[in-house]
């Protein structure tokens, strides 16, 4: 079983290529996501924008991407902020850490 949440039609195609499925079931949904924001910044000075965007949203959890994961670990780990890594080997940290987000 694949699970995606963002796939598009090329994408879905590919999964079920490289999973070599012969006849799928797929459901495609839309879904709403009211607590679910996504805003992009014309880039400046990286490390202060970031640092105000984190102090402006403290207390709430989030996703980052980076190209350069060292990067970005070194950089939180300096800030005083914790990262949780998406590797499967921290899906039991990740659980407890949601089980104490504010809902």
């Amino acid at each position: 079983m694949d699970l995606t949440a963002t796939a598009n039609q090329v994408s879905r195609e590919e999964i079920i290529n490289r999973r070599t499925l012969t006849t799928p079931a797929r459901f495609v949904e839309k879904f709403d996501r009211p607590n679910f924001h996504n805003a992009a910044a014309a880039k400046t000075d990286v490390h202060p924008q970031l640092t105000q965007f984190l102090a402006d949203h403290s207390g709430e959890a989030g996703m980052s991407a980076d190209t350069r994961r060292l990067n970005q670990e070194r950089f939180l780990r300096d800030a005083g902020l914790k990262m949780l890594s998406d590797s499967p080997s921290s899906a039991h940290e990740i659980a407890q850490a949601a089980e104490h987000q504010p809902k």
